[in-house]
């Protein structure tokens, strides 16, 4: 099948514009990783998806596959990087960057994937009020990007703030003034 035949065969599905790039093998497969952690396998000749698996984590890698000892391989790597991958996820789960392989007749299962955070809303933190609208700016200009906006989406690929203990908000100045070695990302931010 050319380009021109096979245009928008395989499109749709999609929840975001980051996703894997696709391998393409002898026995007429397409493989494909997805931003919401999908690893999908179709038919090259018609598009038709096969066979799916998910992965626990978005995947922006393309495939590979091997031979060994006479049996056929894919394997994926799967996990963020990137802008788009730190300050936006397309998945529920927390999961590392791992590789999968899987092979035709394969029985090891996947592990379990751990769901982020998106219940207990942060509370009862002390503030003075005439800090809310410095804090507020200071955090949507250097911080909302990746740790989302408390309690109204779910952010990037790192811990939305609106769902981390009290205690580690009203110590964040330690973390985020004081010690920059922990908090690379926040190095915008200006003493106070």
């Amino acid at each position: 099948m050319g380009p021109r035949q096979a245009e928008g065969s395989l499109a749709g599905g999609y929840v975001a514009p980051w996703n894997g790039g696709t391998l393409t093998t002898a026995g007429n497969l397409v493989f494909q990783g997805t931003a919401d952690g999908r690893f999908i396998a179709y038919n090259a000749a018609t598009g038709e998806k096969l066979w799916e698996s998910p992965t626990g984590t978005g995947v922006v890698a393309a495939a590979s596959t091997y031979l060994l000892d006479g049996k056929q391989y894919v394997s994926i790597a799967v996990g963020w990087g990137g802008v788009f991958g730190i300050g936006e996820r397309a998945t529920q789960y927390q999961s590392p960057g791992t590789v999968y392989t899987f092979a035709v007749d394969g029985k090891v299962p996947l592990p379990a994937f751990v769901k982020y955070q998106t219940e207990g809303l942060l509370a009862g933190v002390k503030y003075d009020p005439k800090d809310v609208p410095d804090g507020t700016l200071i955090y949507i200009a250097a911080c909302a990007t990746c740790h989302g906006v408390p309690g109204v989406d779910k952010g990037g690929n790192v811990k939305n703030l609106g769902y981390v203990s009290t205690e580690t908000i009203t110590n964040l100045k330690d973390f985020v003034f004081k010690d920059r070695s922990a908090t690379r990302a926040c190095l915008t931010l200006p003493a106070s």
